[in-house]
Parts: C-alpha cells; structure tokens; sequence
C-alpha cells in the first residue's frame, strides 16, 4: 500500500514532472548542439581545382573552410606537370566546412619503368603487357620472319630496346611483327667486325632479322650493351642466298683481336 500512496503522492508527481522537464532540457541541447556542429544547412560548394599547383590549391581552400590531402600522384599529358589531375569530391559538390578534399596530382617529372619482354607474344598480348607497365604501343611495322602474327622486335625512338631497361613511363613502343617468309631470296652481307648497331641496319636494309645473338666473351654479361660489341660471326655464313624474312644468328664480341684474321692474329701474339 505504500508503494501505491507513494505513486499517487504529490511528491512523485513533483519529481516526475522536473525529471521530464530536465530529459527535455538536455535533449533539446543536444540537438541544438549538433545543428550547430554540423553546420545543418550550410553548406561550401567544391571549387574545381583541375589545373591548379599546390600552392594555388590552398590559397582556394583556405579561402572556403576546406582541406585537404594528397593520396597520389600520376604522370599524363591532359594537364601541366605538377597540378592537379583529379579531384574527390568533384568540382560543383556541396559539402560541410572544414570537409577534406583528396587530391591525385600530374607528376612533375616522368618515372622510369622496366621494359617487358613483348617479343613472341601476339600483337593482343603485347599491347596487355605494355599497358600494364605503364607504356603504350605505338607503331606497328610488319616486316619478313620465318614466324607469322608474333612481335619479334620492340622499339623505342627507333632503336631496340632489351627487356629490363628503364624507359619512361608513359613511351609508345614500336612493335615489329612477323608476317611470313618471302618467297624472294637476298644475299646475306658480311657482317663480321662490324658493330652491332651497322649489322641490324644491314640486316634490316635487306628484309633479314636478328636472332639469336651469342656472346663469345667470357666476361660479358647478358645485360650488356650491345652496341659497343662487333660481330665475330654469322650463321648462316655470308654470300649465302636466303629468303627475306629469315633470322641471322650472330656471334658478338668486344675483343677487337679476335677480329683479326688467324695468321695476323698469331704473330701479333708471339711478338708481344
């Protein structure tokens, strides 16, 4: 019975009374709170920054109560090298003060990647393999090969160029794809003692392809230059008629000695 008179007292209804009151007080401060917090209906509209260096890009930011951070840089040509290249959220949108912005910026210099090795791969397959190093395909040459619709050369500004060379990021790869033997025959040139270099425009001057290339020095590497080596010997032999298309294997060497005729060669060595 006490329980009862006391919930039909006056003084519980008192209490409850201040207890709603207080819930109501603190309720309502909360969400005046927030609204003010959260800046309810106001709202900064994202300038477009595309373009803009980081200098610029802050003066505007901190202009309009925005921020923001750079979370990655690429290398392209649609904007200026060292500005910005895309930004989220995009130019036009609506968002609170002090919102950060995140920011992808144009390199300011190009990196360098390694090349791929695209030879022997289809024209499909080696456009896959550049694109995914960072590089484009850029000419397609057909030239003569004992082979048919595969790359057997890669080129860049106009020279060969070895898998695993750094090239910058962003180059167009020239691609030299086998279309077939021909049925017309040319006479192989001598080559020997000549530098690399002068024999693949000899070679290439006749419709023929470099294959195979033989380092004959034990001290060379298979990363080295090639163009500082002079051929030592060709396979198939020179004044051999054979059909345009076909791959030469060379023999290279950096011993200009060995490039001497064998009866010179010997006593040049005795008399040292």
């Amino acid at each position: 019975m006490s329980i009862i008179r006391f919930l039909t007292s006056k003084v519980f209804f008192k209490n409850l009374i201040i207890s709603i009151i207080l819930l109501i007080l603190i309720l309502a401060s909360v969400f005046i709170g927030l609204y003010f917090y959260t800046n309810h209906g106001k709202s900064e509209i994202v300038p477009d920054l595309k373009g803009m260096n980081e200098l610029q890009i802050k003066r505007v930011l901190d202009n309009q109560n925005l921020r923001y951070e750079i979370i990655d840089s690429i290398y392209t040509d649609s904007v200026p090298n060292g500005t910005l290249w895309e930004q989220v959220p995009e130019a036009g949108s609506k968002v609170k003060k002090h919102r950060k912005l995140f920011l992808i910026f144009n390199a300011s210099t190009r990196k360098s990647v390694a090349m791929p090795d695209i030879r022997d791969l289809s024209l499909r397959q080696a456009k896959t393999v550049l694109e995914s190093a960072g590089l484009k395909i850029g000419d397609t040459i057909y030239v003569p090969s004992e082979f048919r619709n595969l790359v057997i050369g890669q080129h860049f500004e106009g020279k060969e160029v070895e898998p695993g060379k750094p090239v910058v990021e962003g180059s167009r790869i020239d691609v030299l794809v086998a279309n077939g033997l021909s049925s017309e025959k040319t006479m192989l040139p001598d080559l020997k003692g000549k530098f690399y270099t002068d024999a693949e425009k000899l070679l290439t001057g006749k419709g023929l392809n470099i294959g195979a290339t033989i380092l004959a020095d034990k001290d060379l590497t298979e990363d080295q230059d090639k163009d500082s080596l002079f051929v030592l010997n060709q396979k198939p032999t020179s004044e051999s008629l054979v059909q345009i298309g076909s791959s030469i294997t060379l023999w290279l060497t950096a011993d200009t000695m060995k490039l001497l005729p064998d009866t010179l060669n010997t006593d040049t060595l005795q008399n040292e």
